[in-house]
């Protein structure tokens, strides 16, 4: 899987259905427990004190102060694309692994051990907040490592990474950084991807919902990590609606490689979607303070090589009310 082939693991809109299937239950915990902070006698917590609720809340407790008593927010239907044309012997391929044949999977030669990382070269103020004073500017991020396993096990890492503090910002005031700073580092066998979730925040919020964080990632890896991929995707057809694969085919790759290209793919997305829907909630419960999630993917093939993605430098725009930021990084393979 090394032909060059172009996609964007996180345009799809086909993949929300399945997203929000499994995203729905911890984001349905996330505001039962910021709903029995703010009022417990009518919120009570299920479950024991283990339970995913329990903990969120106690994660929570300590924000409670910056808490907004908002409804859960809707996410718009997805809409529905007609059936890709494809090969009928990639069909007929991908039929076998929705019956449970992962033979095919296990094909894709050599493996590789990758370090793929992402850098920050540059942070330009367009427009700072209308708070007074300069605004202190922090990014953390969720990591993601996603892959299929040679037996159809999904496996789905997820992980915190720590606030770096930029310092502070006026309108038109930028920062270079020559050496690049690194916001995320991954180390993981091909063929699979790294996803970043970028977050920005103006002050010391991102260190205190890092507990939350990493409650949902927790849930998140326990409700996909081991699952065969047939308790995902039902059918073949469904793989192939989330994911691009015309650049696969006409790259002239062979039957093997373009079912792991849409396998691996399709997971991705996935698994990059969910993340979202769960930033995006933590958006809603604190939308004064936290700048809407940005997202970027690199999708490797067996061999190591750039399958998807991009390791030419690219800009990510942040933007919250008036606040405006603009932030340039790059992968290095």
């Amino acid at each position: 899987m090394s032909r060059g082939f172009s996609w964007n693991p996180l345009e799809s809109s086909e993949v929300d259905k399945h997203a929000d299937a499994i995203a729905s239950e911890l984001i349905g915990s996330l505001y039962r427990a910021r709903d029995h902070l703010l009022d417990p006698s009518r919120h009570p917590l299920r479950g024991d004190k283990k339970s995913l609720e329990h903990r969120l809340a106690a994660s929570l407790k300590k924000l409670k102060p910056r808490l907004r008593p908002r409804p859960a927010p809707s996410r718009p239907a997805p809409s529905h694309t007609r059936p890709r044309k494809v090969p009928q012997d990639v069909m007929a391929a991908l039929e076998r692994i929705m019956a449970g044949d992962y033979s095919l999977l296990a094909q894709p030669t050599p493996r590789a051990l990758v370090v793929p990382a992402l850098n920050i070269n540059r942070l330009e103020c367009v427009q700072d907040s209308a708070e007074p004073g300069k605004d202190e500017i922090l990014i953390g991020a969720v990591a993601t490592t996603t892959s299929v396993l040679a037996d159809g096990t999904l496996s789905v890492d997820s992980r915190i990474i720590d606030p770096i503090d930029f310092g502070k910002f006026q309108k038109d005031e930028f920062q270079n950084f020559s050496p690049a700073k690194r916001i995320a580092a991954f180390q993981f066998e091909s063929p699979a991807a790294a996803t970043v979730h970028l977050v920005m925040v103006e002050d010391d919020l991102l260190g205190g919902i890092k507990p939350v964080l990493k409650d949902l990632v927790d849930g998140l890896e326990n409700r996909l990590n081991n699952k065969q991929l047939v308790a995902i995707f039902a059918t073949a057809a469904e793989l192939v609606a989330i994911v691009p694969i015309g650049m696969a085919i006409a790259s002239g790759a062979l039957l093997a490689e373009i079912v792991a290209f849409i396998v691996i793919s399709a997971v991705v997305v996935l698994a990059a979607a969910v993340v979202a829907a769960l930033l995006l909630a933590l958006f809603h419960l604190f939308r004064d303070e936290i700048f809407p999630t940005q997202a970027t993917s690199l999708s490797l093939g067996a061999d190591g090589a750039v399958d998807g993605g991009t390791v030419a430098p690219f800009t990510k725009r942040f933007s919250r009310q008036v606040a405006v930021y603009d932030g340039t990084f790059a992968w290095q393979a």
